[in-house]
């Protein structure tokens, strides 16, 4: 995933959308280690062009690396034109999936039924200190 397919609705400065990738770490004087909201409540989102339709059955999160600061709850939106969007639901109610309990430990969630989707957006539930985020995808581009 190219960086200019990932995108948030806030970020602080050296903090972009396009950090939010698992594992990424902090390189002093050029960038942090995850994507930090510039404002810290439950609107702010990450979202990711997958560019093709793919099935995805997984997400995988981390927090910063740097600091005590992680998302602890989030729900899925998932869409095929970036415009109209359905979240992710199980036994019809909006799935909110458990987060990371800190900021490092990886935390991987699947989707009880794989979506097919091509934007993908983690909308924050809920955060400890301040939201960050570092997030992977696991599915399948179809043909």
């Amino acid at each position: 995933i190219r960086d200019e397919q990932m995108a948030a609705s806030t970020h602080a400065p050296y903090a972009d959308a396009h950090q939010a990738r698992l594992n990424n770490v902090h390189v002093n004087g050029h960038h942090y280690s995850s994507w930090i909201a510039q404002t810290h409540d439950t609107n702010q989102w990450l979202k990711i062009d997958l560019v093709n339709v793919t099935k995805v059955a997984c997400v995988a999160t981390q927090g910063s690396q740097e600091f005590q600061d992680w998302v602890t709850g989030y729900t899925i939106g998932y869409s095929m034109d970036g415009t109209a969007w359905t979240v992710y639901q199980e036994e019809g109610v909006d799935k909110i999936f458990n987060g990371n309990n800190d900021n490092n430990t990886v935390k991987t969630n699947c989707l009880k039924r794989a979506v097919l989707m091509r934007y993908i957006k983690i909308m924050v539930a809920s955060f400890h200190n301040k939201i960050a985020l570092r997030v992977e995808l696991y599915g399948k581009v179809q043909d």
